[in-house]
């Protein structure tokens, strides 16, 4: 594919990121069908100037080396990431030790990436959403998600304007934009 053609499909997977974060609990589907839609994301948001790393369940030498050709981001531990690519919906409790920011710099806490089975309101694991963006309260749902992590991300973004922002991609590339400014209410 030219490179012509691959800045404009990264510069509408921006644009689409941009109203998933603006709007929080909407789930909109990518500009571009990709047989791997976490490259698109990390094609668009990762260059040789951040790190990133991949952990999960379904992580692979393969899909990092993918990562790494696309972006010529450097590959380090969680707990340095400026992108943390969870693959296969649980941090197995790796959550916890990714960078919040500081006060002075909140900017410099991690985005977390999650690859999940299915974003729909009637998936598996329910929640709902308060919070900038969102008129009231929105209703979401992830299946693929681990609760653990869904609850993880409520605890370190309880002290604002410190914490993490969330992605979530699903295998028909639908995502869903959870920034920091959230509230989590979880249905069980």
């Amino acid at each position: 594919m030219p490179a012509k053609e691959i800045a404009l499909d990264y510069q509408q997977v921006y644009r689409c990121l941009l109203k998933s974060m603006s709007y929080p609990g909407r789930v909109y589907k990518l500009p571009v069908e990709h047989p791997e839609p976490v490259l698109l994301i990390c094609g668009t948001l990762l260059d040789h100037e951040v790190m990133f790393s991949v952990i999960g369940p379904g992580t692979s030498d393969s899909l990092i080396s993918k990562i790494f050709e696309i972006t010529k981001s450097e590959y380090v531990s969680s707990e340095l990431a400026d992108y943390v690519i969870v693959a296969g919906g649980s941090s197995s409790g790796w959550l916890e030790s990714l960078r919040i920011g500081t006060l002075e710099f909140p900017d410099q806490g991690a985005t977390v990436i999650y690859m999940v089975d299915r974003i729909d309101r009637g998936a598996d694991l329910k929640f709902s959403l308060k919070g900038p963006g969102i008129k009231d309260c929105i209703k979401c749902g992830a299946d693929g998600l681990d609760i653990k992590d869904l609850l993880a991300f409520k605890a370190l973004n309880s002290e604002y304007p410190q914490g993490i922002d969330m992605i979530l991609i699903d295998k028909q590339n639908c995502i869903l934009g959870l920034p920091r400014t959230m509230q989590i209410i979880t249905e069980i």
